[in-house]
C-alpha cells in the first residue's frame, strides 16, 4: 500500500539539485557503511553531483522520476538508453540507470509505485525491456526487483569510484505484470 499523497512525476530541469540531493543522500545511506568512504564520495561526486542531473535532465533521451509525499522528494529513478551489455537483448532496451528510495520511506511503500511509473514511462518511451545493474552484495534490492518482474542474466564490473565491483545485469520486458 502506498503512503497517502504520493506523487510520482517526472523531473524538472530546475530541479537538478534536487535530485542530486536525493541521489547523494539515498546512495550514501545505502552503500556508505559497506564501501570505502574515498570511493562513495568519488561516486557520489560523478553520478550524484548537480552538473549530472543538469544534464540528465536537458535530455530528452533520459527520463528522471521523483516521488514525493507532501512536497517532500523521498525517492527518485532515472532510465536512459544506454547500450545494453551482451546478456541482455538489444532491441529496445532502456536501462534503469538509478533507482533509489530514501531510508526514512524505505518498506513504506514507495519503490512499487516509482518502478510502475518508470514502466510506465518506458511503454510511453517505446522501450520493450528494462535492464538494471544491482551490486551483488544488496539482497534488498535483488528481493526488490524480482519481485517487480526482474530476472538475473549475467554480471558485469561496476567502478565505485575506483574500486572494481561486480553488479548483476537483470531484466524484464516493459510489458509483463511486475
Amino acid at each position: 500500500m502506498s503512503p497517502p499523497g504520493l506523487l510520482v512525476r517526472p523531473a524538472r530541469p530546475a530541479e537538478a539539485a534536487r535530485c542530486a540531493g536525493v541521489a547523494a543522500y539515498a546512495f550514501a545511506a545505502a552503500y556508505g557503511r559497506s564501501n570505502p568512504v574515498l570511493e562513495v564520495a568519488r561516486h557520489l561526486e560523478r553520478a550524484c553531483s548537480v552538473p549530472y542531473f543538469a544534464a540528465a535532465l536537458a535530455d530528452p533521451g533520459t527520463i528522471v522520476l521523483l516521488a514525493e509525499v507532501a512536497g517532500e522528494a523521498v525517492a527518485y529513478a532515472m532510465v536512459a538508453p544506454e547500450p545494453p551489455p551482451p546478456c541482455v537483448p538489444p532491441d529496445g532496451a532502456l536501462q534503469v540507470l538509478h533507482f533509489y528510495v530514501v531510508p526514512e520511506w524505505t518498506g513504506r511503500g514507495v519503490a512499487a509505485p516509482l518502478m510502475a511509473a518508470v514502466l510506465d514511462a518506458a511503454a510511453q518511451a517505446g522501450a520493450s525491456r528494462l535492464w538494471l545493474t544491482t551490486w551483488e552484495h544488496a539482497p534488498w534490492a535483488h528481493a526488490f526487483y524480482r519481485k517487480q518482474g526482474f530476472v538475473e542474466v549475467g554480471d558485469v564490473p561496476f567502478a565505485l569510484g575506483e574500486d572494481i565491483q561486480r553488479d548483476l545485469v537483470l531484466t524484464r520486458p516493459v510489458s509483463s505484470p511486475g
